[in-house]
């Protein structure tokens, strides 16, 4: 299943979904393989018959169960240690939505703040038992200080 980019750094994160068919069938289902090829994601799940529904019923959304849909906010991050092509940036300090997106404040070493927004285009792995965070993409924003 192709999966919009929006969603990236959601999906990247967590093992379980909901996928909801027009028909109203529901299946809570088990992400077993994700592989990424640019912007684009795709999704394989564990449990049998699902791409057979897939092919019946053109149409799905993705629904997360309540319990990670807050692991997915930058709430959840604060207190991590950010990493960049394998350096550390500083701990997560703080977030702010911008009227546009979720805004991680990071604050590093010398005490200087790195600002990232919350967008698949920076935020990669988040790894919750290690308390880290990868970033993407950051060599322009780092040459921004």
């Amino acid at each position: 299943m192709l999966v919009k980019s929006d969603y990236r750094p959601i999906l990247l994160n967590i093992r379980d979904v909901y996928l909801i068919f027009n028909c109203d069938r529901v299946f809570f289902v088990t992400i077993s393989e994700i592989e990424e090829s640019g912007r684009k994601l795709r999704i394989k799940f564990a449990e049998d018959g699902i791409d057979e529904e897939r092919q019946k019923h053109r149409e799905v959304k993705i629904a997360i169960p309540r319990q990670e849909a807050k692991e997915s906010l930058p709430e959840s991050v604060i207190g991590f240690t950010s990493f960049y092509a394998g350096r550390s940036l500083g701990k997560v300090t703080d977030f702010f939505h911008n009227n546009a997106q979720y805004v991680l404040e990071i604050t590093d070493n010398q005490d200087e703040k790195i600002l990232i927004p919350w967008v698949e285009h920076y935020i990669g792995k988040i790894d919750y038992d290690k308390e880290e965070l990868t970033l993407l993409n950051m060599d322009e924003l780092l040459d921004v200080r």
